[in-house]
């Protein structure tokens, strides 16, 4: 049985207030038939009828005003507790270094360095841009309070909370013979130019690694970790890269196109956060950790498959997550 919710009890004060569905949906600017489904849901779950229905209106039963007088006291409790999440998020200061990936870079950046700061203008953020070993070397060494990095990660000194997968394709110009194909194995790619990012990210040798148990020694053209700079680089039909689904198809598709690759284990994009094991985060750490994972659940491009290892504790005053990492 689905448990109750605070939405349901707000939306069922508010029609004992307005005496009306049609009033009570236009106050809470939701549809009518949203608020009634809300509304029989939650009589359902507490085994009573809550409203009497008529061409007039609604009119609360007697179940209904025992019901309001432990609703409002819940309600008033919540605000409360709303109201003690705004002053600790208000409060909360500290500097916080976090190490993004390019591939999170592209995708956070924006709000962590506008809306970020002004949600919470006391937390000094300092961003810093690495590939995913240096983001573990980095954040194992306390350099920086965490990092948000491609996974898995196998350092035993690390703690990994994993945010959402995706799948990798291959990005190429649309004259290349292979564009047509609907999808492509290691096997298909032994004549191609490759643009690889450096060693320091793990897809380097994990590549590599693949080609060779297709029985070639790739190809490789430039090494490169700067995202736009590939494209940029297989714009001009200079070989083939390698990217996760979602930031390849927010290049557009004008000049190239992305041909996914067949299932592979071994190769997918896994974005998460890390921490030090022995190092517990700052409550300003866990705020930033908790909007990274709020930026995750907005985005669309993170629709695909999420994952819920990652579990906010509470939500503070602002709607935010504020993530409880040990």
């Amino acid at each position: 049985m689905k448990s109750m919710e605070i939405r349901q009890l707000q939306y069922f004060k508010q029609v004992c207030e307005d005496r009306s569905l049609s009033k009570a949906a236009e106050n809470l600017y939701i549809t009518q038939q949203g608020l009634s489904h809300a509304i029989q849901t939650l009589e359902k779950e507490i085994g009573v009828s809550l409203f009497l229905r008529s061409k007039n209106g609604v009119v609360p039963t007697e179940a209904a005003a025992n019901f309001l007088d432990e609703v409002g006291d819940v309600l008033d409790a919540f605000e409360a507790l709303k109201t003690k999440m705004r002053m600790m998020a208000e409060s909360a200061n500290g500097k916080v270094k976090v190490s993004l990936t390019p591939g999170a870079m592209s995708y956070l950046v924006p709000k962590l360095v506008s809306e970020f700061h002004e949600r919470y203008p006391k937390i000094e953020l300092k961003i810093v841009e690495n590939p995913d070993t240096l983001c573990e070397s980095y954040t194992a060494s306390g350099d920086v309070d965490m990092a948000c990095t491609t996974g898995p990660v196998a350092n035993e000194a690390l703690e990994w909370f994993p945010l959402f997968t995706d799948d990798v394709v291959i990005m190429m110009r649309k004259d290349n013979p292979l564009a047509a194909r609907e999808i492509l194995d290691f096997k298909d790619l032994k004549n191609e130019k490759f643009i690889l990012p450096p060693r320091e990210f793990k897809w380097h040798d994990i590549i590599i690694d693949r080609c060779n148990e297709a029985g070639f020694e790739p190809n490789i053209f430039y090494e490169v970790g700067d995202l736009n700079v590939t494209y940029n680089i297989i714009k001009e039909n200079c070989g083939i890269g390698f990217m996760h689904k979602n930031l390849a198809e927010s290049f557009g598709v004008r000049e190239t196109v992305i041909v996914p690759l067949a299932p592979d284990k071994k190769l997918y994009w896994h974005l998460g956060i890390v921490k030090r094991k022995s190092a517990k985060l700052s409550y300003a750490a866990q705020i930033v950790a908790g909007y990274i994972s709020e930026i995750s659940g907005e985005n669309e491009a993170f629709a695909g498959r999420p994952n819920s290892a990652l579990t906010p504790s509470y939500t503070d005053a602002h709607g935010g997550n504020v993530i409880r990492i040990k």
